[in-house]
């Protein structure tokens, strides 16, 4: 219908403009939402194609990042899956709590471990500091984490000097114990 028309009707089209822009927010949401909950790009081309494209999604920021020995992230999925999720909800806080102009994600694959290093230019945390915030979080996220690291067998280490840095060491499967 024309504007004017609408307005004969008693149809407020700016209203149902915002609206439509509600709904157009709702939708991405959901389609963020789904994306991260059942990433297909890590199924069909691994961890490093789905963390390279959900940090290609970040605006904002300046991201960088390396990806070196990646023929050892052939893992199997319950590795790959959690250690995606727990890469982007660490990444997703820092974005959400810290005011960071960058951001630097390194993950190095080796015989015996994979380690997520993520560095920003914010002011981070320390261990002691995020157990307290895990303890008193009313959300399911940094618990998510504690418990995909306990699943993993993996350490999660933060750190603030010189720089903020998260590190995260899985051990892998087949490691040997010397």
């Amino acid at each position: 219908f024309p504007s004017h028309d609408m307005k004969a009707m008693g149809i407020d089209s700016t209203r149902i403009s915002n609206q439509k822009e509600v709904i157009d927010r709702v939708i991405d949401n959901i389609q963020s939402s789904t994306r991260d909950l059942s990433p297909r790009i890590l199924y069909m081309k691994g961890l490093v194609s789905a963390i390279r494209g959900f940090l290609r999604d970040i605006e904002g920021i300046e991201i960088s990042y390396e990806f070196t020995g990646e023929e050892y992230f052939q893992n199997t999925e319950t590795i790959n899956l959690n250690l995606y999720r727990i890469s982007l909800e660490l990444i997703n806080n820092i974005r959400k709590y810290e005011d960071v102009k960058w951001l630097h994600v390194s993950l190095k694959g080796t015989e015996n471990s994979i380690v997520l290093v993520i560095a920003h230019d914010g002011k981070g945390l320390t261990n002691e500091q995020f157990e307290q915030h895990a303890a008193h979080s009313k959300g399911i996220g940094l618990n998510s984490i504690i418990s995909r690291v306990k699943l993993l067998g993996a350490s999660l280490d933060f750190k603030r000097d010189p720089s903020a840095e998260i590190v995260l060491a899985v051990p892998l499967m087949h490691a040997r114990e010397d």
